[in-house]
């Protein structure tokens, strides 16, 4: 099955994203993808089956489940079914912890798996959220984007306060140092995004070798240096074009890529749209 690099946009004014959707082509699988940001799942009625890293669990009413960042996962729709989605930046939930997350722990919510009924607050506040999402109008009120905020803000403080994380610990310390070293990578590649970024280099950087530092990349990551380059690089052009008027040749450009139509074929291969055609219907929805 193809790996896939989802993007994940901010909703607009808000340091994060938060959709819905009420499935109707149940045959559609979302294929394998991974993504930098956290992802939190609310099944609202219905069913949804994820698959992390291979393991399968079927989210029923009220259940949630939260990916953690570059977690390759799938999702599918087994039947009629409303769910909520709340994605958050790295660097946004980084910022929120004083830089423990990622590094110290990581979230563990997955209440398919280990049925915790502790979680009412949390509930409530992501039936608000949807209800909020779904209604808006022409003009979003100021008084609801506050409140959408405070409701996210809610929500994590909930999940922290009822210690669903995962800490790491001197018993995993190995795991921890991977993690702290794929962060300070991926912090790189996002500031030279727009050179030329070999392996090599890379490796050179943080005092590995080629090989050594191939294979630790790979067992961290689940895939291979270039795919991981290419993925950053198609997250700063998608940025680029939504919120930018710059020509699609100078975002290629600016985003790393040796020529248009190594962008070109990278951009159609993962979001199934040219470039430009993106950009016009990404400009049609912040209109609506």
């Amino acid at each position: 099955m193809k790996l896939e690099h989802e993007l994940i946009k901010k909703t607009v004014a808000l340091p994060f994203n938060v959709f819905t959707f009420r499935a109707r082509d149940l045959s559609r699988l979302i294929p394998q993808h991974w993504h930098q940001s956290t992802e939190l799942i609310n099944c609202q009625s219905g069913q949804l089956d994820v698959w992390i890293e291979g393991k399968h669990y079927r989210m029923s009413k009220g259940d949630l489940l939260i990916i953690n960042p570059n977690t390759v996962h799938s999702t599918q729709s087994p039947i009629a079914n409303h769910v909520l989605v709340v994605q958050l930046p790295l660097t946004f939930l980084q910022e929120l912890t004083e830089n423990q997350f990622n590094l110290n722990f990581r979230f563990n919510v997955n209440t398919v798996k280990d049925h915790r009924d502790d979680f009412t607050v949390v509930r409530n506040s992501l039936i608000r959220l949807a209800d909020i999402y779904e209604n808006k109008c022409h003009e979003w009120p100021l008084v609801d984007k506050v409140e959408e905020e405070a409701l996210i803000l809610t929500v994590i403080s909930n999940i922290l306060s009822l210690n669903a994380v995962y800490t790491f610990t001197k018993s995993n310390s190995h795991h921890s140092s991977s993690l702290q070293l794929m962060n300070q990578v991926t912090h790189f590649i996002n500031n030279h995004v727009s050179e030329q970024l070999s392996l090599h280099r890379v490796a050179q950087e943080f005092n590995y070798s080629d090989s050594y530092f191939s294979r630790i990349f790979k067992q961290n990551f689940n895939m291979n240096f270039h795919d991981f380059v290419t993925s950053i690089r198609l997250n700063d052009a998608v940025s680029k074009l939504v919120n930018s008027d710059q020509s699609v040749d100078s975002i290629a450009q600016s985003s790393g890529f040796i020529t248009y139509r190594n962008f070109y074929n990278a951009f159609c291969r993962v979001y199934q749209v040219s470039p430009n055609e993106y950009r016009k219907n990404s400009r049609q929805y912040f209109s609506i």
